[in-house]
């Protein structure tokens, strides 16, 4: 009886379903909806990339409205001014964080992703988001300020092996940006990280972030998964809907080999209804800061730190030593 419940409700509601093995119909937008260059819009190519790819998740296709894409970019830069204390170059930690908070879908962060890495991820129907060092991007239609940091974000939709390029959105070109074509070579190479220390971009941290919907299914069952840092929740209850407030519109339907791409599992009760969240912790008589993320602890080395993942020392909760002793130990950050 426990899964009666979702699948009337699956009927009831069509979810998404994404096809894979050809380019991607990603909606787009610019990141200057308002049509001029004025901040914050002049800055946010992560906000409407993150926005891009979120409304994908959601089933819109083809060009996205002046009017729909301010309306939904705006509410992003309220959220960074909040929890990063400004709204511009985040890196890709800060956008992650973003994406978890704001959107249906979320990822993972890879470090020098190769470009068949690239091409296995959207073939399963998921988009990718690029972090770039724009003043290398071969496109006449960008323009960064020589003072400037240069830093660029975008979505690639896809790939074409005959011209051998990325298929993009690219949010800073509002003349092609549109599945605008980008060289393999030329795109791979220009990849770096935003350093929130330098306030440069750091070319020798190339990064994506691999993207994939929260609320998952396959078309031949009525299982639904929750989707986590590659881990794959099985909810066993209508209940944990409703402790989580999710929603069944926000269900996507995906592709068997899209689903066997998520080989750890874990199961969500009415027990233990909710998926594990990171935090940062410390003990109260000691000064080690720890980084924990499912079940295992990463040892934060220095300060700067928490200026590159946007925390906050307030964020800081205390636990007791014996519960932080018994968690494993992951590498250091």
């Amino acid at each position: 009886m426990k899964y009666i419940f979702l699948i009337i409700l699956s009927l009831l509601i069509a979810t998404p379903t994404l096809a894979a093995n050809k380019p991607l119909e990603v909606p787009y937008t610019t990141q200057i909806p308002i049509g001029y260059w004025a901040n914050p819009w002049s800055n946010a190519c992560e906000e409407s990339s993150v926005k891009m790819v979120d409304e994908y998740y959601s089933g819109t296709r083809g060009k996205i409205s002046k009017n729909k894409a301010i309306k939904i970019i705006s509410p992003l830069f309220t959220y960074e001014n909040k929890t990063f204390g400004e709204n511009y170059d985040s890196n890709s930690y800060r956008t992650m964080r973003m994406i978890n908070d704001n959107t249906i879908f979320t990822g993972e962060i890879i470090y020098k992703p190769s470009l068949q890495r690239i091409k296995n991820h959207l073939k399963l129907g998921f988009p990718v988001i690029s972090f770039h060092n724009g003043f290398a991007l071969p496109n006449q239609n960008l323009h960064f300020r020589a003072i400037g940091s240069g830093y660029h974000v975008m979505v690639i939709n896809g790939f074409d092996n005959k011209t051998k390029t990325f298929i993009t959105n690219d949010p800073g070109d509002t003349v092609t940006g549109y599945k605008h074509q980008y060289d393999y070579t030329d795109f791979l190479n220009t990849l770096g990280d935003f350093d929130h220390i330098t306030k440069k971009v750091n070319k020798n941290k190339p990064k994506v972030i691999l993207t994939y919907p929260k609320l998952v299914k396959i078309a031949s069952s009525s299982k639904i998964y929750y989707l986590r840092n590659n881990i794959k929740y099985y909810i066993s209850s209508p209940a944990i809907f409703k402790k989580n407030k999710w929603e069944m519109k926000n269900v996507i339907t995906i592709e068997d080999q899209a689903m066997k791409r998520f080989k750890k599992t874990a199961t969500l009760t009415n027990a233990n209804p909710y998926p594990p969240k990171d935090i940062i912790a410390k003990t109260k008589d000691k000064d080690e800061i720890y980084y924990i993320v499912d079940g295992i602890k990463h040892y934060v080395t220095r300060p700067s730190i928490f200026k590159k993942r946007g925390w906050k020392v307030s964020e800081i909760q205390i636990v007791e030593e014996d519960w932080l002793k018994s968690i494993p130990k992951g590498r250091s950050i």
